[in-house]
């Protein structure tokens, strides 16, 4: 149960109060919505106002999206609700902490979640039920020359709008948690659960093909979570490649959602990650898991893709959680017990911000042993990610390669500075590294980029005809 709910009363008439420390379970039903909006921050609890809000909500100057959400509560006959904007002290460190790491609770608990959508162009007046133009009337004659309209659904693509209210991160979080969630949109209802989709036309619940942001994470979500539960029940194995697919997906989902505190990047996927099948994946490291520890350290993004590195501290440069924007992804991951060359991790840690271990870090850390070249970066590429690099083997003779810089903030630092490439894997026929610089004179490094060698058969371009990483010696340093 969520520590405080609204409570609505009986009626229409009644007036809301916020109850603490629930005895007993009880039904209720969350709100997922846009604070913009919903002109959440006019409406916060604090600390100024918490005892009069047990005692009393105001609900003069409340949103309509409020306004519309309490109405569904009421036919649905269920007479408390949670919004974080009143449930959670606001200007409570400690409380949006303890609220924020049971998040996943408080949706998966809720007899059904909300969630208000909104228009681009959309206003605090929408509330929840936004104006509906979808229907095209068709004036006709009948056989006796009476005229009468025909009215007609135009074609409606279920794409989700790339800036409407799934497109925020924390809001990822609260829909793939919820049991049952009912999308409020411009042009129909959805509903979804764990086993169903539908939408008021019902081509969704015919199982006609529709975007990847209204079913396929659902799917996978449900999935890792019998995975998990399949780890407590000790039943058949899991199919262990399938569940890092899913991670992987919800990752990229996740990535290209905004936020507005930049600082919540791991908070905000706290409670999904609370839920992986550990025994798969491992332990949980600033957003890297162990279970295929150099799979995961060599994440990367689309090419065109705008990444930022914040200016405050959220994650070690190990971790795709310190960067902003695009779209994490994996390509072409190494089996785990796949044979050749890996580099040996010694150790690893992590510093919570919070009791959530799972949430902010004040630091991170991984202690490996791996081979490394030095190279210097010799050209960016101002349109993508694309750099180039410089680097000279044992053998004496000088090569180049491509690679991909991290962050966009990041790359103008790069020109003509040396850097160190840190191979991660190598196998038949390739070697994936990391881009490194060192900080200060000392052995620890921060990772700025990621590429990879192809030594192919047949082609005769130098640097693929060999092992970059051909008799060098293993280096032992702290990744940060």
């Amino acid at each position: 149960m969520p520590k405080r709910l609204i409570d609505l009363g009986d009626d229409e008439n009644d007036c809301f109060c916020l109850l603490e420390n629930f005895e007993r379970p009880c039904r209720y039903i969350a709100l997922s919505h846009s604070w913009q909006i919903s002109i959440a921050y006019e409406a916060r609890t604090l600390k100024a106002n918490l005892e009069e809000r047990k005692s009393s909500i105001d609900q003069k100057g409340l949103s309509k999206t409020f306004r519309d959400f309490f109405a569904i509560a009421r036919w649905l006959k269920i007479p408390y609700v949670w919004i974080d904007t009143f449930c959670i002290i606001q200007d409570s460190d400690k409380d949006w902490a303890e609220q924020a790491a049971v998040m996943g609770n408080i949706y998966e608990g809720a007899y059904v979640t909300v969630a208000s959508h909104y228009e681009p162009s959309g206003s605090t007046e929408d509330g929840c039920f936004l104006h509906r133009d979808v229907l095209q009337e068709v004036p006709l004659v009948d056989a006796h020359s009476q005229p009468f309209s025909m009215f007609i659904k135009l074609p409606y693509n279920h794409v989700t709008n790339i800036e409407s209210l799934m497109s925020r991160a924390w809001c990822v979080q609260e829909r793939l948690l919820s049991a049952r969630i009912l999308h409020c949109r411009s042009s129909e209802m959805v509903f979804e659960c764990f086993t169903e989709t539908h939408c008021e036309c019902e081509t969704l619940g015919f199982e006609v093909e529709d975007d990847y942001e209204l079913r396929v994470p659902e799917k996978d979500i449900s999935e890792l979570f019998a995975a998990s539960q399949q780890e407590i029940d000790n039943r058949e194995e899991p199919n262990e490649a399938q569940c890092w697919e899913h991670w992987q997906s919800i990752i990229a989902l996740y990535t290209r959602s905004q936020l507005t505190q930049k600082t919540d990047r791991l908070p905000a996927l706290s409670s999904l990650a609370q839920r992986m099948p550990r025994r798969i994946f491992g332990n949980y490291l600033a957003g890297i898991w162990t279970g295929d520890f150099h799979n995961q350290l060599l994440w990367s993004h689309n090419l065109n893709d705008h990444v930022l590195q914040p200016e405050e501290y959220v994650a070690p440069s190990f971790s795709w959680a310190s960067l902003y924007g695009g779209n994490t992804r994996w390509y072409d991951t190494v089996p785990k017990n796949a044979p050749g060359q890996r580099a040996r991790i010694l150790g690893m840690s992590a510093v919570p911000k919070t009791k959530d271990l799972m949430g902010s870090v004040k630091s991170g850390v991984i202690h490996m042993r791996l081979r490394m070249i030095e190279a210097k970066v010799t050209f960016i590429d101002k349109e993508t990610s694309k750099i180039r690099l410089a680097y000279m083997c044992k053998t004496a003779l000088l090569y180049d390669c491509s690679a991909e810089a991290d962050a966009v903030n990041v790359r103008p630092f790069l020109v003509d500075k040396k850097v160190y490439l840190g191979e991660i894997i190598s196998g038949a026929g390739f070697s994936k590294f990391l881009i490194l610089v060192r900080m200060g004179s000392s052995s620890t490094f921060q990772r700025v980029g990621i590429g990879r060698f192809s030594r192919e058969e047949g082609r005769a371009r130098k640097h693929m005809e060999h092992d970059a990483f051909h008799q060098c010696e293993e280096q032992t340093i702290d990744l940060v």
